[in-house]
């Protein structure tokens, strides 16, 4: 192909982005070649470019578009608006101004641009998101800008940015944004990136959104305090779900500082935001991914766990990796889920190596191996099914507390990559959680805590924080777990754990019926010839909080689970007469409950025990979780 005589880049006939026309080739000709012909098509008035006096855009762009300008007491900023929108060098097909029960003189000022083709309605919502809905509701363009009553529109922002919607999967078009007002300067946005957003939101209010993407997301049917929720960032995250997605365009969002700002309001009513309420968590969707080994003992328990856990069923998306290659087991799991509430679920059958694998004997060095790469074609599927931003993964010998998805996810904010509930190692008296350097905690601790990494029994993760994750060794790591958070170390992301949020790990369901009255009839006794003595308040509060760190507490009913005993906990904590029947304390019966990790002292432990150094593995490694 000849040089061109002019800056064409293009390749043949077909769509040119750079002057966001439709070219025969012919026209390809004339613009490689002709200066002139390349000049117009540079500014906008080439062949082709303009029907109607609009520039012709994408053949997937919006043809009309609408702004609709939410005002709630801005009368004294909207006249200033609507003219930003009337000498746009791309005239809006449609103006609306949705009147929010506004009590000042917002409807007169309105009224006086009817000439001009603005509408107006009025709602009584009291509310910004419910504001745009209406809308949306009220116009009927292909593309809609929400525009504040107390901002304005670029000249050129309109015509930028359409320009933008390039092919169908776009849905939202932002820009840059101008302060003006109490303050000034400018805010420059990052290019799109979906991990990114639901970290922190970088797509203001005024963006252009296809009407398609809204149609087909349905952001309005969900009710938000936009006091307490961020109002757009919600909007968008909701909008650009699936494989939709966003572009920035050239032209400016002018946004107005000044005391009445939505922003300052919610400042008003609680600050500092806390981010699960800012981001709006308690409407997401939540993945929860659960491997199945086919521990038959443990479905009763896992299946009663997966009914009554708190989390809305309808904000679920259930999905079962069952590796257990169990016929019998695989019924048992389908009939509950045909009998079980939520809304979206998949059992998926994933064999992965022989039946029984999960519950050998991991000292042995041929079945840790492999554990180990079983471990990595579970976990494999992760980043496959994860079709959500957070991501549940909770493996079939982990209980944790029934509210647990909603505590994890309050400890989250714009640089967390995952909140874990801690559990109990089955072989070692330590919990499966580490700092930077690989020591692991001998006894619980308080809060919230930021660590080196867990296992992944109870743990909510970010989709961006394993998008593209390979799950395998890294390094001297052959631990999925292990050299996952080793990966994340190298990021801007930190790992938490909620040690409020304690899971049962392997443990036992409580005795039978008759062997607990059996046991509690002894006890009895035993308080009888006691002479029914009690221990005072601090001691029995002091025995409760023991249980609330032990693995044969089950926190839910206040029972032991230990075979020797099954009784209520809150009764006999409060007795001098009992005591622990696994001799891991003195009296009283609660201290059974008490960690077996507490009973070793808090010696410093390595991963799973061993001493070694920083950074290295041991031989029972993160996957006797499985």
């Amino acid at each position: 192909m000849s040089t061109p005589l002019t800056e064409c880049r293009c390749l043949g006939a077909g769509w040119c982005d750079r002057h966001q026309v439709r070219k025969t080739a012919h026209w390809v000709q004339l613009c490689r070649n002709r200066p002139s012909y390349f000049r117009m098509w540079e500014e906008g008035t080439g062949p082709g470019q303009t029907v109607s006096g609009h520039a012709r855009l994408s053949p997937s762009a919006p043809e009309r578009v609408a702004v609709a300008v939410i005002c709630h007491n801005y009368g004294r900023f909207l006249e200033e608006a609507l003219e930003s929108i009337l000498t746009q060098t791309r005239r809006a097909d449609e103006i609306l101004v949705v009147d929010d029960a506004s009590t000042d003189d917002s409807a007169e000022v309105a009224r006086r641009y009817d000439d001009r083709g603005v509408r107006y309605v009025r709602v009584d919502v009291r509310n910004v998101h419910q504001a745009r809905r209406a809308g949306f509701e009220n116009t009927a363009a292909d593309a809609i800008c929400f525009l504040d009553a107390d901002d304005k529109l670029g000249s050129d922002y309109l015509a930028q940015g359409l320009s933008q919607f390039v092919d169908p999967s776009v849905a939202v078009v932002y820009s840059d944004v101008e302060l003006f007002g109490n303050a000034t300067g400018r805010s420059f946005y990052r290019d799109f990136d979906a991990g990114a957003l639901h970290q922190d939101n970088f797509i203001h209010a005024g963006s252009l959104v296809r009407r398609e993407a809204l149609e087909a997301t349905r952001p309005f049917d969900i009710e938000i305090n936009p006091l307490q929720v961020q109002g757009d960032w919600f909007l968008w995250r909701r909008v650009l779900q699936g494989n939709w997605t966003a572009r920035k365009q050239a032209g400016t969002y002018f946004y107005r500082q000044h005391q009445s700002n939505w922003m300052h309001e919610m400042r008003r009513v609680d600050s500092p935001k806390r981010y699960f309420d800012y981001a709006g968590l308690a409407h997401e969707i939540v993945t929860r991914f659960v491997p199945l080994s086919g521990r038959s003992g443990q479905w009763p328990q896992l299946s009663k766990f997966l009914s009554r856990q708190s989390w809305p069923h309808r904000q679920t998306r259930l999905v079962l990796v069952d590796t257990s290659r169990d016929n019998a087991f695989h019924a048992t799991v389908r009939k509950w889920l045909s009998q079980s509430d939520y809304f979206d679920v998949r059992h998926l059958i994933h064999p992965v190596d022989d039946p029984g694998l999960a519950d050998a004997d991991r000292r042995d060095s041929e079945i840790r191996r492999r554990v180990v790469r079983a471990m990595w074609r579970i976990y494999g599927l992760l980043p496959q099914v994860a079709e959500t931003e957070y991501v549940w993964v909770l493996e079939d010998d982990v209980l944790p507390p029934d509210d647990v998805c909603e505590r994890l996810l309050r400890g989250f904010d714009s640089r967390t990559a995952s909140v874990a509930a801690p559990y109990q190692s089955r072989y070692h008296d330590v919990y499966l959680v580490w700092d930077q350097h690989g020591v692991e905690a001998v006894a619980p601790r308080n809060g919230i805590e930021v660590v080196g990494g867990n296992g992944f029994g109870c743990v909510i993760l970010r989709r961006s924080a394993i998008s593209g994750h390979v799950f395998s060794r890294y390094k001297d790591a052959e631990d999925f777990d292990i050299a996952f958070y080793r990966r994340l170390g190298s990021s801007e992301l930190v790992a938490k754990v909620d040690w409020s949020c304690l899971a049962q790990h392997g443990a036992e369901p409580p005795p039978g019926r008759v062997r607990q009255i059996v046991h509690f009839g002894q006890a009895i006794m035993r308080h009888a010839v006691d002479g029914f003595q009690k221990v005072d308040d601090e001691t029995y509060q002091a025995r409760l909080a023991a249980c609330t760190r032990c693995a044969s507490c089950d926190g839910v009913n206040w029972i032991c689970r230990e075979k020797s005993c099954g009784c209520r906990i809150k009764i006999k904590a409060g007795w001098r007469s009992e005591s622990c029947p696994l001799g891991h304390s003195g009296p009283a019966h609660t201290n059974s409950c008490s960690r077996r990790g507490l009973a070793s002292g808090s010696r410093r432990s390595t991963r799973k025990g061993v001493a070694s150094s920083p950074g290295s593995a041991s031989p029972d490694a993160a996957s006797e979780a499985t």
